[in-house]
């Protein structure tokens, strides 16, 4: 029987070395064609197979031979990946320590049922010495092996996507967690009852650096994603707030142009009317509606002139009365999108806040931009239904703007503010909200 036995040494060395090797490559992923890979990866079987039946046969269990193992499959996944250092490191290590650390589970278990002693140093020969024993632990063991990195395959494009400074994270974690796990090993197989205490005191000390390393891990992770997904949407909304820039300065130049066009044909027509009063009293209130609708905001700034007058049309097909009161010198040192980020969330808002109000006459907003010795001032007052600051909405303080009932637009308005060194204050009293937001006149972008 000892030729059976020393097949299944062999094979299960060689389907060791293959799952070992598919594992860490399609981690960290390979350069070659499937077929070069194959082959590649039967080559490198057969050389690992080789290499640690010579080292078990010059010792039958050292840590040279797992050292020798893990420093050969490194080297063999380096040569068909192009991938960073970093993540074929991680890729090894993570392999190696899932292999050895089951390996190590397996080892206790069949040495409790089988060898029915909870003496690990006492039924380790079990293990080592070739028998039924270790022929029902090396299939076991492979086929575990197998097991566990076909359901874990799902992990693998999710540990490639992760950046150098995660990978080096877990890669630190996972060196010490095997350094421990094989220091913890060797302690074990001791009858010392002073090095088995100490081996308890290690034991909590790791699983305590694991509990804080995952709740970093956790709480990095969270952070990380929250502030992808914040910057994932302030770039969606000033994509969005400069297409409606662009939009409301066309659309401006088109109304101006048209209601020019508009005054010219009625004057002309009103000068014809020489006899005909009630034409001249009909082409006459044409063209007082004519001043009216080009008395719209003209401060200067095409900008602020384009989303003040988008925003009456909007305001007045919502039933809600718009005011605005602007003195400001027509070139502010804010950028055009910065200028609509602000203003127009904040009308915006207003808007939004107004349409909840029942009663028509109470829908009122008040837009006020002016200049004070080295600031800009916008300010936009605003009727309200309701408390906005008490525990019905999600708005629990002018810091917290993030979470105010007006969402991410007002978020949008505080990073603005705080991009040029400027501050957003939120206020509200009385049923009245105000929001006003401070930029120095030296700010840059």
């Amino acid at each position: 029987m000892s030729w059976f036995y020393q097949f299944i040494e062999l094979f299960a060395t060689f389907v060791e070395g293959t799952v070992t090797l598919f594992v860490i490559s399609s981690l960290s992923t390979t350069k070659f064609s499937t077929k070069k890979y194959i082959a590649w990866l039967s080559a490198s079987a057969m050389i690992y197979t080789a290499l640690i039946t010579v080292m078990n046969n010059w010792q039958t269990f050292s840590f040279i031979t797992v050292f020798i193992a893990i420093l050969y499959t490194f080297i063999a996944v380096c040569a068909v990946s192009d991938k960073p250092f970093i993540l074929k490191a991680t890729s090894t290590v993570l392999t190696w320590f899932f292999v050895q650390g089951f390996e190590y589970i397996l080892v206790y278990s069949i040495v409790m049922i089988i060898g029915r002693s909870f003496d690990l140093s006492k039924g380790l020969e079990l293990i080592l010495s070739p028998g039924t024993v270790r022929t029902v632990f090396l299939l076991s063991d492979k086929l575990i092996q197998i097991s566990i990195f076909v359901s874990l395959h799902r992990l693998y494009p999710k540990i490639r996507l992760l950046a150098k400074k995660q990978l080096a994270f877990v890669l630190t974690i996972t060196s010490f967690a095997y350094i421990m796990m094989s220091v913890l090993t060797s302690l074990i197989l001791s009858e010392s009852i002073f090095i088995l205490q100490f081996t308890v005191v290690l034991s909590l000390l790791f699983i305590i650096i694991a509990i804080i390393s995952a709740i970093l891990t956790v709480a990095f992770n969270t952070v990380y994603q929250q502030s992808k997904r914040d910057m994932e949407l302030m770039g969606l909304s000033n994509e969005m707030m400069k297409k409606n820039y662009n939009e409301m300065r066309a659309s401006q130049s088109i109304i101006r142009q048209q209601v020019h066009d508009f005054k010219n044909h009625l004057l002309t027509v009103y000068g014809m009317l020489t006899q005909e009063n009630s034409a001249r009293e009909y082409v006459g209130s044409l063209l007082e509606e004519a001043y009216n609708a080009a008395s719209f905001c003209q401060c200067g700034n095409d900008t602020i002139d384009s989303i003040i007058n988008c925003k009456i049309a909007d305001a007045v097909s919502k039933s809600i009365q718009l005011d605005y009161y602007i003195t400001i010198a027509p070139d502010l040192e804010i950028a055009p999108i910065d200028l609509c980020s602000v203003i127009a969330n904040q009308i915006d808002n207003a808007i939004e806040a107004c349409e909840r109000i029942t009663d028509g006459s109470e829908r009122k907003i008040k837009v006020e931009i002016w200049q004070k010795e080295f600031f800009t001032f916008f300010k936009v007052t605003n009727s309200c239904a309701d408390d906005p600051f008490d525990d019905r909405h999600e708005l629990t303080s002018s810091k917290d703007a993030s979470n105010s009932i007006h969402g991410f637009g007002t978020k949008i308005i505080q990073e603005t503010a705080e991009r040029y060194g400027g501050a957003c204050k939120n206020d509200y009293s009385n049923n009245v909200f105000t929001s006003v937001v401070m930029i120095p006149l030296t700010g840059n972008s």
